[in-house]
């Protein structure tokens, strides 16, 4: 008995161990793709603030 306890802790452990390098890399995908959407939404930001300086300058 003594046996497969110690051999069902070795399994949890690795099992925890392959979820922690899970849970790292999914934050760094999360990170990137946060990055990316700001990049995004700066872009955006951008092309709308020259689409209004166009209409302001037509304007005037």
């Amino acid at each position: 008995m003594i046996g497969t306890e110690e051999g069902n802790t070795d399994y949890m452990f690795n099992k925890i161990q392959i979820t922690r390098k899970e849970f790292i890399l999914n934050a760094h995908n999360d990170l990137q793709l946060a990055n990316l959407e700001t990049r995004s939404r700066k872009k955006l930001a951008k092309q709308k603030k020259e689409q209004c300086k166009k209409i302001h300058s037509n304007l005037t």
